[in-house]
């Protein structure tokens, strides 16, 4: 059984922060929010044994504003990441 775990957010506005995360939840992926990089990369390390491995590809980074067809696309790579 594979268990999915949240993708972390990352994103220093906490508004947009929440915001994103209902966004990615509202397209069918779970998240979980990080107010930085080192945060985010803090909670793949607690999520895995192997955080690096976690990466599965490394970060993506949408610049702002975020179209919601940009967010779509990085979603729908999340989701075949994880298949």
């Amino acid at each position: 059984m594979v268990v999915q775990v949240p993708a972390p957010v990352a994103e220093d506005n906490p508004d947009l922060l929440e915001m994103a995360c209902r966004l990615f939840e509202a397209l069918g992926q779970d998240a979980q929010g990080a107010a930085s990089v080192e945060d985010a990369l803090a909670l793949l390390a607690a999520q895995s044994a192997h955080p690096v491995d976690a990466l599965q590809g490394g970060f993506q980074v949408l610049p702002k504003p975020c179209r919601l067809e940009d967010l779509s696309s990085l979603v729908q790579q999340v989701a075949t990441m994880r298949a």
